[in-house]
């Protein structure tokens, strides 16, 4: 179980069991509970830190009465001082949860900033000066999760006089579940696909029996809720999450909705996937993940018929399915919050992915009615490109290893801070190919790293391919690619590792079908499985539907 530090600048109750929900996942220490500064500074680099930060309890009383810039900036120097020298050192994350709430009154505040905003906004733009060189340092703004419960129901004095503790039972529960989010969206990806129902969800009504003009949906009463729903939905799709219709209803009468009501914001080209029909949905939405080729747990389901939701619960138990707040006017604000659709970053090859999942879903139509495989990807004009890591397609390289699970030989997970470091030892090699074709430009799709074990040997540490183009023998043109690095090096032999997972069984014959022999399992793991080849001996005939 991974390891994880917690430290505070004043007491945060370790034994309580508010922290439960994290030691679940992690191996949870407080060695360091409120002395950060002693974990900032010791030898603890490979371990996952959470240091929580009270600004408060840097700035006395007496020290408010005659603050200026200059005391403000001093200060807060100190503390970053220590977050800039042991984010240096280590690969892991390192997350400040950060807040800045001081008393304020609002008549003093009337014509001038409040001095936890300029303490607040003085750290952050230091802060982030510190961040853009290190992708492994985050920053959780206590802030925004602290004000939407209300401080007076987060901070408790008679905690801090009693036990040091700023927070109330409350405000320690609310920082764990944000603490804990945060965790889970660092080590897990965020969802992928979301699928909606229609009637009475995208819009009020039942179109097959109140037709398209009775709708509810525009720009008065519960219509806007809707609207402003789809709005959201919207909104999700143009920072790469995917969006599906599963509904029951006759196809002609949603289609109709689509092209016709003017308000509308989804459009036909904004969903990758269409089930409209009588089916089970349950039935609808396993089609849906073979012809998308998207994992069952990749999805979220929304449906305002409790039926519908307990059904898909029970049949398909991967899926995440939402419990919608019964009053449509919250919905916008609670798929704004989901964390299932929250990332840190949003990269190029995010705005691309509804037009990239078309394009997989028409490769495969074509393909299935093709007699020929091998004339089939001759006749697609297979085209790639190889790139040396750089700033521009580091971030996609770490994403590529954070949410690549089917085809990845080893599932390694690298945040950018770690790809970084293993780019600048000259042993190392790493290129990203972008795959084109007559369906399109599929972007950066594979990732290959091989290091050197010595003279004679290379060794493959990640071989990954995004699903999404899986079935164009992609993989076998990046092992050729790897063979002529091989010879250009004066390799003898290429050794990989094969580590199998739950969802990565499409690699389990990649090696040996590229003629890699079996050379032992792992003492301490059986499943780990250890090939290698002469490289002068390694298979890539496939290759030459790329020529």
């Amino acid at each position: 179980m991974e390891k994880l530090f917690v430290s505070s600048s004043s007491f945060i109750l370790p034994k309580n069991p508010a922290w439960d929900k994290i030691n679940k996942n992690f191996d949870l220490n407080f060695k360091y509970a409120d002395n950060y500064y002693n974990l900032l500074l010791s030898n603890e680099n490979d371990a996952t830190i959470i240091c929580i930060l009270f600004l408060k309890d840097f700035y006395d009383d007496k020290m408010l009465s005659d603050i200026n810039e200059k005391k403000i900036d001093k200060i807060n120097s100190g503390v970053l001082k220590l977050i800039q020298k042991k984010i240096k050192i280590t690969k892991k994350p390192l997350i400040i949860a950060l807040s800045s709430y001081f008393d304020s009154n609002i008549i003093e505040t009337a014509f001038k900033n409040s001095l936890s905003e300029k303490i607040h906004l003085n750290f952050n733009l230091n802060f982030q000066k510190i961040q853009k060189k290190n992708k492994n340092l985050y920053l959780l703004d206590l802030n925004i999760t602290f004000s939407n419960e209300g401080y007076k129901n987060i901070f408790d004095k008679r905690n801090y006089y009693l036990a040091n503790c700023r927070l109330s039972m409350h405000g320690l529960e609310t920082l764990v579940e944000s603490l804990n989010s945060f965790l889970e969206r660092i080590k897990y990806p965020p969802k992928k696909l979301l699928i909606l129902d229609c009637d009475n969800t995208l819009w009020g009504g039942v179109v097959g029996e109140d037709g398209i003009a009775s709708l509810d949906l525009g720009q008065d009463g519960i219509g806007r809720a809707f609207l402003d729903f789809q709005k959201t939905i919207k909104n999700l799709s143009k920072k790469g999450y995917l969006l599906a219709i599963s509904s029951k209803n006759n196809e002609r009468d949603v289609l109709e909705v689509f092209d016709k009501h003017q308000f509308m914001q989804i459009k036909i080209e904004d969903i990758v996937n269409f089930k409209i029909n009588w089916q089970e949905k349950s039935q609808n939405i396993i089609q849906m993940s073979k012809e998308l080729d998207l994992g069952l747990d990749s999805m979220v389901f929304w449906d305002d018929n409790p039926f519908e939701r307990a059904k898909m619960r029970k049949k398909i138990p991967e899926i995440t399915t939402i419990e919608p707040n019964e009053d449509v006017t919250y919905w916008s604000d609670q798929l704004k919050d989901l964390m299932e659709f929250s990332k840190f970053d949003v990269t190029k090859e995010d705005l691309k992915k509804t037009q990239q999942y078309k394009m997989r879903s028409k490769f495969i139509e074509n393909k299935k009615t093709s007699s020929n495989e091998y004339e089939f990807l001759r006749s697609i004009e297979l085209k790639t490109k190889n790139f040396n890591l750089n700033k521009s397609n580091i971030s996609r390289a770490s994403q590529m290893t954070q949410k690549t699970n089917q085809f990845n030989l080893r599932t390694k997970r690298y945040s950018e801070n770690e790809i970084q470091k293993i780019s600048k030892n000259k042993k190392n090699m790493i290129f990203l190919t972008q795959l084109e074709d007559i369906y399109g430009d599929h972007g950066i799709v594979g990732l290959l790293i091989a290091k050197e074990l010595s003279k004679e040997n290379l060794f493959i540490d990640t071989f990954l391919m995004s699903c999404r183009i899986l079935g164009r023998s992609m993989e076998t043109w990046m092992m050729a690619q790897l063979k002529n690095y091989a010879k250009k090096k004066k390799y003898k032999f290429i050794l990989a590792e094969y580590i199998p997972s739950e969802k990565n069984q499409i690699c389990s014959e990649f090696l040996k079908d590229h003629n890699f022999k079996l050379k032992k399992k792992d003492l301490k793991n059986e499943k780990i499985q250890t090939y290698c080849a002469e490289f002068k001996n390694i298979n890539v005939s496939k290759s030459d539907v790329y020529n």
